[in-house]
């Protein structure tokens, strides 16, 4: 009896709980998606280039959202192109590579989609705190790339992120699974794009797992390897720093960032 009595009432208000919950389900649909074909991008000269007696690092390039060799639609981290070579007469080791932003914050190596989306929400509310708006897109002004010059005028090609609400879509992503069962009852147009917005998000973490190095990382004498590193958003990021160790012991090697990506993720 109690189960007939619920019946009914979901069908006699299942057409308010569809006009309420449809927007949600909308911008659930709406997140990071896979390009067919990625965003061209040239990587003939590296932004900055430094070594020591060990190690040389090159950064070839940096990729943010909808920006040169995108390969996802409205990505909330950043991908780091580096070239890593091994100077020395023995193998070294990498460890970690991170990364410091304007304000001082070091952000760590990230593999994991969801991590990196969260971190990001967690960087925009601190430049909100220090009056500081950012987007998610390149920034104001003019940034380098492996390629040469990039110039944006204004925010027009940026996309700004509030604080208040989610990065892409992010806010959303949590609700998808819980919400896909419910949708079956309710519309089956809603529960095939809640699906295919899930299937998106797996494809997406899948590509940044194969894409992401693995540390620690060896590289024998001589050799030069090509790395990505991914990170949550970073506002004109002061330096790289690479930890690594030789025979002589762990060390520490820094790639300056700031003067090649002044205005990254900045809005004027």
């Amino acid at each position: 009896m109690l189960q007939t009595s619920g019946l009914r009432l979901f069908v006699k208000f299942r057409f308010f709980i569809i006009i309420f919950l449809s927007p949600i389900w909308l911008t659930a649909c709406g997140g990071t998606k896979l390009l067919n074909e990625p965003q061209p991008i040239e990587l003939s000269n590296p932004l900055v280039t430094a070594n020591n007696e060990f190690i040389r690092v090159s950064l070839l390039g940096v990729i943010v959202r909808d920006g040169p060799g995108t390969w996802a639609r409205n990505a909330d981290w950043d991908e780091y192109l580096l070239v890593i070579t091994n100077l020395s007469d023995s193998d070294i080791e990498v460890s970690e590579i991170n990364l410091t932003d304007m304000l001082g914050i070091v952000l760590k190596t990230n593999s994991e989609r969801k991590e990196l989306v969260s971190q990001s929400r967690d960087q925009v509310d601190r430049y909100d705190d220090s009056d500081l708006a950012i987007t998610s897109g390149i920034g104001a002004g003019t940034i380098l790339t492996a390629g040469g010059a990039i110039a944006v005028v204004g925010t027009a090609a940026a996309i700004s992120v509030a604080p208040a609400a989610a990065l892409g879509g992010a806010a959303t992503i949590g609700m998808a699974p819980a919400m896909v069962a419910g949708a079956v009852l309710l519309s089956p147009v809603f529960a095939v794009a809640g699906l295919r917005r899930l299937s998106n998000v797996s494809k997406v973490s899948r590509v940044i797992e194969e894409r992401s190095a693995v540390f620690p990382l060896k590289i024998k004498s001589g050799e030069e390897v090509l790395i990505d590193v991914f990170y949550p958003l970073a506002p004109s990021p002061r330096q790289l720093e690479i930890k690594y160790s030789t025979t002589q012991g762990n060390r520490e090697f820094k790639l300056p960032t700031q003067d090649v990506l002044p205005n990254l993720h900045l809005l004027p």
